[in-house]
């Protein structure tokens, strides 16, 4: 049941970011050349906040089962001072906990505003900040690692 977790936890991380950089990119797109407002640049979005919702999942059962995250449980205070352990047990999640915040923040924000530009200027600043916030928090040196965590 690990090993499966964190093959999807690992792999949907890319079905994450590609849904990241098309909604940031049509939302600074439309920002930048005044564009109106279209049902697809809606849909970027929705795929944006589904992709990160079904990862936030993936990754809670992955924390859950993880023989890592339960032996660092088991002495918290060693754990949070060995850095490759405490990006699993904090960094990790608290940075992606923020930006799925951020997307659905983004998501309200867009749908509230009642012009095209602030839909967009509003998806680009919380989009773009959920997607450099993610680019951020993966783990990079576990980029091809599927056996640990």
């Amino acid at each position: 049941m690990h090993s499966t977790l964190l093959i999807l936890h690992s792999y949907f991380r890319w079905i994450v970011l590609l849904a990241g950089f098309v909604a940031a990119a049509r939302m600074l797109a439309g920002w930048l050349r005044s564009l109106p407002w279209t049902e697809s640049d809606r849909r970027a979005a929705v795929l944006f906040t589904i992709a990160l919702d079904v990862q936030l999942l993936l990754g809670i059962s992955l924390f859950l089962v993880s023989p890592l995250i339960r032996r660092a449980m088991s002495d918290i205070t060693v754990a949070m001072r060995t850095a490759d352990v405490r990006v699993f047990v904090a960094e990790h999640p608290a940075i992606m906990l923020l930006a799925l915040a951020l997307a659905h923040a983004g998501s309200v924000v867009t749908r509230k505003a009642s012009t095209d530009v602030a839909k967009f200027s509003r998806g680009a600043i919380c989009y773009g900040a959920a997607l450099l916030l993610i680019l951020f928090g993966i783990p990079w040196f576990r980029l091809f690692a599927t056996t640990t965590g």
